[in-house]
């Protein structure tokens, strides 16, 4: 069983992987001048480590609240995520932010910056496709979804491993041992590693819920390494609640303006109904009395009952739109289409 913490060391039981040079601290790299002495006082180097632990806590804390400020707002819901996502790239700093959101069976960049051009063209889609390009699916039905991306999309993390949290979410402060996996000890389908051949070392994964079903992901990479620390991956978990109950919000506004646009939209196709109903008596009226006035024999009178048999049909359309806007189920009936092309 894969076994990877977080201090860039992979194992599989007691078997360490090798290649792996990297000496995690319980905080990123800091721009702070390092006070004399501490380069050889342990003491001094856990302080300043956990002052800026603290320091960068609070940051995220901001962050959160910065963004459910911009989630409040009134606007596009594609428009709101863009900005959460290049708030979140401003504060953390981190080379590359991007939101993943569920579009059918897939789940693409909704928004995104940092990431190179050429990264988004092979990497937008996560689902596993057949040589026809088709989606492929597990034995219960559901897509299946590839690399670390998909792992989480699809619920599948292990909260024993370190990798991952008990929110679901995948971190590492160094990608790099990654690529050594062997296959059977990843628990990734079809692992593409492109974010380790980009050169990005820190990544973090945090998926997106709405009503507990994952709907999307927020993704951070770095190539720096140490830009994580559990406490700050929690922190992001509680920035992707927020988006999940945005969404659903959204949504839910989405649905109550559809409902205000048809209910207007059928208001006045009510209206256009009973209007045109009026203007259709006067005009069954003056064909019955032209119709009265002359013989069958007559050459205009089989203009008449063509004329007659065109407002039938259009009483049956203003029957339609009065349907409509009652909000009443459709009437359904069997037409003989040989005789409604003949009628057109």
């Amino acid at each position: 069983m894969l076994s990877l913490d977080q201090s860039g060391k992979s194992g599989y039981g007691d078997k360490t992987m090798k290649g792996s040079n990297c000496s995690m601290s319980p905080c990123p790299p800091t721009d702070k001048e390092v006070p004399p002495g501490a380069g050889c006082n342990p003491v001094s180097r856990i302080a300043l480590r956990e002052i800026t632990g603290c320091e960068r806590v609070q940051a995220y804390r901001e962050m959160v609240l910065s963004i459910l400020h911009i989630l409040n707002e009134q606007e596009d819901f594609k428009d709101s995520l863009s900005r959460v996502a290049e708030e979140v790239q401003r504060r953390t700093g981190f080379g590359a932010v991007g939101i993943r959101l569920q579009d059918g069976a897939d789940f693409p960049y909704f928004v995104q910056f940092g990431f190179p051009e050429d990264f988004l063209l092979t990497e937008n889609s996560v689902v596993e496709c057949n040589a026809d390009g088709l989606a492929c699916c597990d034995k219960d039905g559901n897509v299946r979804l590839e690399c670390t991306c998909g792992l989480v999309l699809s619920g599948k993390t292990d909260p024993a491993n370190p990798l991952f949290t008990q929110g679901g979410s995948f971190w590492t402060n160094d990608a790099v041992p990654l690529l050594d996996l062997p296959p059977d000890q990843d628990p990734r389908l079809n692992p593409r590693n492109q974010c380790m051949h980009y050169g990005y070392a820190s990544m973090a994964l945090v998926p997106i819920r709405s009503r507990e079903r994952i709907v999307g992901l927020l993704h951070l990479n770095d190539r720096r390494k140490g830009c994580f620390d559990l406490d700050t991956v929690q922190l992001l978990e509680e920035c992707a609640a927020n988006l999940g109950r945005a969404l659903i919000r959204k949504r839910a506004e989405s649905e109550l303006l559809k409902a205000d646009k048809l209910q207007s939209v059928g208001t006045l196709a009510g209206g256009i109904a009973h209007d045109f109903n009026n203007i259709l008596l006067g005009l069954f009226g003056n064909v019955s009395l032209a119709k009265e006035n002359l013989p069958k024999e007559h050459p205009s009178y089989a203009f008449l009952e063509e004329a007659e048999a065109s407002m039938n049909r259009a009483v049956r359309l203003t029957r339609q739109l009065l349907t409509f806007s009652k909000g009443g189920a459709p009437v359904k009936t069997t037409v003989d289409l040989g005789a409604l092309a003949k009628e057109i």
